[in-house]
């Protein structure tokens, strides 16, 4: 009699790490929240711009690798939540209702972390 016993544990990779979005994923965000929002040209390159930005402080604060995970998951969520400020001055009180929908959607949409 031959036993033939499957070891997924090899056929796994490794978990990978999620990083900060590049300026393409970056640029097809804005496009889709302009659409959905439907913002003007000028609306539109504002926010890319401070998606942009906040793309290179996040950058910055995992090269400098100085920050612990803990601190640096803190500071993430401070400049995503100024983003969002940012975001929400540049539009219409209709355009408001639609992005604080939108957000709530995402934010329910995301798995939970895991505990580590």
């Amino acid at each position: 009699m031959i036993s033939v016993t499957n070891v997924s544990a090899q056929n796994r990779r490794p978990q990978e790490r999620r990083m900060a979005p590049d300026s393409t994923q970056i640029i097809k965000m804005v496009d889709n929240l302009a659409k959905e929002l439907s913002l003007t040209d000028t609306q539109k390159a504002k926010i890319k711009e401070l998606h942009l930005a906040q793309m290179e402080e996040m950058k910055a604060n995992m090269e400098s690798g100085k920050n612990d995970r803990e601190k640096m998951r803190e500071e993430m969520e401070e400049s995503r939540k100024e983003l969002q400020e940012k975001v929400m001055e540049l539009l219409t009180n209709e355009q408001k209702e639609k992005y604080t929908k939108l957000m709530e959607q995402r934010q329910n949409q995301r798995p939970p972390r895991p505990q580590r």
